[in-house]
């Protein structure tokens, strides 16, 4: 890579602009703060600069899916006591928790002589972030029954728990994050269920976190949402180098 340093770096440069100016329309529309308009022009920059541009359009896809899903039913959310904190403007703890994994695996990428398995890597990433924001913010208002990863019945918005709806709803965010990657020819249709896979997997991980650790107060949400994107996305390293071995 350190021949390559200054290319990429420049490439990284290139992309300050139109990322800078999409971070602002996420702040002006109320969906980042200003911290996370600036954590998010720099994960965007590491991201496209060293991914490519098919890493950046999954980026972009799990945050208007995350986006999207927060503002959906924000109403309800509110009278529940469940709506996101600050009217739902994210954070650079938000925006380092759910894109920093996929933003260190495009620097691995960019690394690597065959960067094949880290951008599958990116996409298991990017797919559990969609599928946890998606499955959480829509289970909490359409979940009809929520229960603990034990089966037992709980209210909506207890820490990890889960909702059939909110499921499905992550699932098919999830598929739509893999498909996008394979559609850009990051990697091979056949792979995209198995991101999809990964994500789920790392969203329910989260859920026995949540359940165990979250809920005794040793890990915060933002922690949770980095590990379960580590889940996912090293579940999808660990099938891409198998297939290769």
């Amino acid at each position: 890579m350190a021949e390559r340093a200054p290319e990429l770096a420049a490439r990284a440069l290139r992309t300050v602009p139109a990322v800078a100016l999409l971070a602002a329309a996420a702040w002006r529309a109320g969906t980042l703060d200003i911290s996370g308009a600036l954590a998010g022009t720099l994960l965007g920059c590491t991201v496209w600069g060293f991914g490519g541009g098919g890493a950046f359009a999954l980026l972009g896809a799990f945050f208007i899916l995350g986006s999207g899903a927060t503002r959906y039913g924000r109403g309800e959310k509110e009278r529940r006591g469940l709506a996101q904190e600050r009217g739902g403007r994210r954070s650079f703890r938000h925006a380092f928790a759910n894109a920093g994994v996929g933003a260190g695996l495009a620097l691995m990428a960019a690394a690597s002589a065959a960067p094949g398995p880290f951008r599958l890597g990116i996409a298991g990433a990017f797919a559990t972030a969609a599928f946890d924001t998606v499955s959480s913010e829509i289970g909490q208002v359409r979940g009809r029954r929520t229960f603990s990863l034990r089966g037992r019945p709980v209210p909506p918005g207890t820490e990890g728990a889960v909702s059939l709806e909110g499921t499905v709803a992550g699932l098919t965010a999830a598929l739509g994050v893999a498909a996008l990657g394979a559609a850009l020819e990051m990697y091979l249709w056949s792979r995209v269920g198995w991101v999809a896979a990964a994500a789920v997997v790392g969203g329910f991980v989260e859920s026995g976190l949540g359940a165990t650790l979250g809920r005794r107060g040793l890990l915060g949400n933002e922690s949770m949402n980095f590990l379960n994107t580590a889940v996912g996305a090293g579940l999808c390293l660990a099938f891409a180098f198998a297939r290769e071995s």
